[in-house]
């Protein structure tokens, strides 16, 4: 079961007022998913239901701090989403439209209270649990006794690479011009010579092009003239 909720914080007095302002369960998905990736839908949830009270809020000015105890996640949230496979990426360019790096937070799992609902807890007992009505230890802190923005997971880890896009492999590839004329001029000397392999060369593209019907191996005396005189301007030029 996944569970996040928004708690209120209130300044009374110079002292902290914390209370649980709305909750939102939903049951893991049936196909079976990777522990982060897990995670991740929780983070993902807690995000829909932020944005579904935020209208009611909107004469308010607040800030907005978001708790996981799951340092991949803020991993993930701390990277541009191209970097990640599809269900990553969908979910985190989502969330940090709206929630933004800057205001993710984390928190150890023992003072999270949404694992009481997560990993079950006895019914009896809730009515009673502090943890899970008012507050986690955590955010009676000052916020600058709070985990640091900073130390997020490890971008090298297994857990973190295996969600990444594998790395482009681009092929450079040059092109060198290549003179056919400049050729014949220099590798032969006899000028019908030069015609004739260029008349065969000419007749070879126009027979690739289908310009021509098919012929026989000789060349003709039209192929010939041709040939002359684009020889000729050729030298010419």
């Amino acid at each position: 079961m996944l569970l996040h909720f928004l708690m209120l914080l209130q300044k009374h007095n110079c002292k902290i007022k914390v209370q649980l302002l709305v909750s939102k369960t939903k049951f893991a998905p049936v196909k079976q998913v990777s522990i982060p990736r897990f995670e991740l839908c929780g983070a993902y949830l807690l995000f829909k239901l932020f944005k579904s009270v935020l209208w009611t809020l909107k004469h308010y000015t607040f800030d907005v701090f978001a708790w996981t105890d799951s340092k991949i996640v803020r991993s993930w949230l701390s990277s541009n989403p191209h970097k990640w496979k599809t269900f990553v990426a969908n979910r985190t360019s989502e969330i940090i439209e709206v929630l933004p790096t800057k205001h993710w937070r984390h928190v150890p799992s023992k003072e999270n209270p949404a694992n009481i609902a997560s990993r079950g807890t006895d019914p009896k007992c809730l009515p009673d649990c502090m943890l899970w009505w008012q507050d986690t230890p955590l955010l009676r802190l000052k916020t600058s006794s709070w985990p640091k923005a900073e130390s997020i997971f490890d971008e090298a880890s297994d857990d973190v690479k295996v969600e990444q896009i594998s790395g482009s492999i681009f092929n450079l590839f040059t092109h060198t011009s290549y003179d056919v004329i400049h050729d014949l001029f220099k590798n032969f000397s006899s000028i019908t010579k030069k015609i004739r392999i260029l008349a065969y060369c000419q007749r070879f593209i126009k027979h690739c092009k289908r310009i021509a019907s098919s012929q026989g191996s000789s060349i003709s005396s039209s192929h010939i003239n041709t040939t002359s005189h684009t020889f000729s301007e050729t030298k010419t030029a």
